[in-house]
């Protein structure tokens, strides 16, 4: 079996144990908004919006 080179510091440990979502929560932050076709209020883009569950765009 391999054995590290050196001693993993405990900064560089504790960045390996922090939130595996973080980089998801980053990522929903930087989603497009958009207006809802239902009821006009921002929505994030392909999601369901929170006010009136509309879901599509209607398309003329």
């Amino acid at each position: 079996m391999a054995v590290p080179a050196r001693r993993k510091s405990s900064t560089r440990t504790k960045k390996g144990r922090g939130p595996k979502s973080w980089s998801f929560q980053q990522k929903a932050l930087q989603q497009p908004l958009i207006k809802c076709s239902g009821c006009q209020k921002t929505k994030i883009l392909y999601h369901i919006c929170p006010h009136c569950s509309a879901y599509r765009v209607n398309s003329k």
